[in-house]
């Protein structure tokens, strides 16, 4: 964010009032100074800040003022991602030095406030006041996304120096999901947790990935603390652990939930919620899944036997004795999708009802088998979704 270009100076009424969004900037702009030792003057009365170097803080005011000035007489003000980065990176600088989110927060309204307090005794007795004055709140309140991003980096950097308080919570809740711990041992946690024995709460389990990482996963947690019955939760073998007592609704990353469950019930609980969350990443759901959500798919996943019998029996005749199995298969998977109407397959996949038919009836001729057989279209669509979900090998490595 770069300070007010040096032409905009030269464009003030003389002694009188700003006439323009750029003369407004200039009068500003000269008062700079006055601004930012008011304000250090408010940081400084906050405990919170007394450990952060002065010099540094004059600067970063300092450029929040600029920044603001800069921007008057633009037609189209937005903060750049440069914006955006630093903010994210004072706010996160700023959590590192023990300031409070509350002081950091007040101190950016109150620079805002005495910009605009100034604003308003500058144009206070000039004909387009009403238009100078609306600017000034428009750029203002766009700078809030700044602030926004400062936040969100103090945040992040909170969640960096919480890690190990983190992992004690996700160790402290393994003892209650484990069933491997000793009953004694388990009751003390318990009776410690605040946990009532006989009401029902949900296990969960999800997993940042790269895209969305820990610190976003964390911070809609702790939202959902406040406002969605999110108890607690810590970090076990990579991922993030927890119980509630309602459901947990839009998470950034796929989630596995248990069904409510009293406590004695947790280790299932959380047995099932790995499983959802298991078969969640496998579909590339980004939902918090249950296992009735998902039906059978956790059993496809988890039981590698069966699925590899099935491939044996279905997939591989396919994959062996037709020029193009990939468009049977997938005519096949459609076709058991549309509840095996063929209209409804060619209208889906784009392609003729006769094509559809004929892939269908080479599908069961090569395997031997008929899709009006219930038995035999049981496991079909579980030798289908196993080849969807799992991969098993490729078709050249059939032949």
């Amino acid at each position: 964010m770069a300070g007010l270009p040096g032409g905009r100076a030269a464009s003030t009424a003389g002694a009188g009032g700003p006439s323009s969004e750029a003369d407004l900037a200039a009068k500003l702009m000269a008062r700079r100074e006055l601004f930012v030792d008011d304000v250090l003057k408010e940081i400084r009365a906050r405990a919170s800040y007394r450990t952060v170097d002065d010099d540094e803080l004059r600067a970063a005011v300092t450029r929040h003022v600029d920044g603001v000035l800069a921007h008057f007489a633009e037609a189209e003000f937005q903060l750049t991602s440069a914006d955006l980065a630093f903010f994210h990176h004072m706010g996160a600088t700023r959590a590192r030095e023990g300031v409070s989110i509350r002081d950091l927060v007040a101190v950016w309204r109150r620079l805002t406030e005495r910009l605009q307090e100034e604003a308003y005794r500058l144009v206070a007795h000039v004909p387009n006041r009403g238009e100078l004055l609306l600017r000034t709140v428009e750029i203002t309140n766009q700078l809030d996304r700044g602030m926004l991003a400062m936040v969100s980096g103090y945040e992040d950097a909170e969640i960096e120096t919480d890690t190990a308080g983190l992992i004690r919570t996700g160790n402290t809740l393994m003892v209650l999901f484990s069933p491997e711990t000793t009953s004694e041992h388990w009751e003390t946690t318990l009776g410690s947790s605040g946990l009532d024995p006989a009401s029902t709460y949900r296990v969960f389990r999800c997993r940042p990935t790269g895209d969305e990482p820990l610190a976003r996963t964390v911070r809609y947690l702790r939202h959902h603390q406040r406002t969605c019955g999110v108890l607690r939760f810590g970090l076990a073998d990579d991922d993030v652990v927890g119980i509630a007592d309602a459901e947990v609704l839009d998470p950034p990353v796929p989630v596995g939930v248990s069904a409510a469950v009293p406590p004695a019930r947790f280790p299932a609980a959380f047995r099932t919620a790995t499983r959802a969350l298991r078969a969640a990443l496998a579909l590339g759901c980004p939902a918090a899944s249950t296992m009735d959500d998902l039906g059978l798919i956790p059993a496809v996943l988890d039981d590698h036997d069966v699925g590899e019998a099935m491939h044996r029996r279905f997939i591989r005749p396919v994959l062996r004795g037709c020029a193009d199995p990939e468009s049977v298969l997938r005519t096949v998977m459609t076709f058991l999708d549309c509840h095996r109407s063929v209209s409804d397959t060619a209208s889906r996949m784009h392609l003729h009802t006769n094509t559809v038919r004929y892939r269908v009836a080479r599908f069961e001729d090569l395997t031997d088998s008929s899709l009006r057989n219930t038995g035999q279209l049981v496991q079909v669509w579980w030798a289908l979704q196993h080849y969807r979900h799992r991969g098993v090998m490729s078709v050249a490595d059939e032949r």
